[in-house]
């Protein structure tokens, strides 16, 4: 389950990662009818093109003081 928008709803998706040297692509597939941010977007969107860009980082605490 999952909160949205102040309700509970349960939550479907398909996930795949894809690891190449340092870099990973994420690839999140909403099920149809699911109520979540991903269909309430691409509902708007249905060319789709949600993304977004994260870092790691090692020492989490140590990265987030500097």
């Amino acid at each position: 389950m999952g909160d949205y928008r102040g309700e509970q709803h349960p939550l479907s998706i398909t996930v795949a990662f894809v690891y190449s040297g340092d870099s990973c692509i994420e690839i999140i597939t909403p099920k149809p009818g699911c109520v979540s941010a991903y269909n309430e977007f691409l509902g708007r969107h249905p060319g789709g093109g949600l993304h977004h860009i994260a870092f790691y980082a090692a020492d989490f605490d140590k990265t987030l003081a500097m």
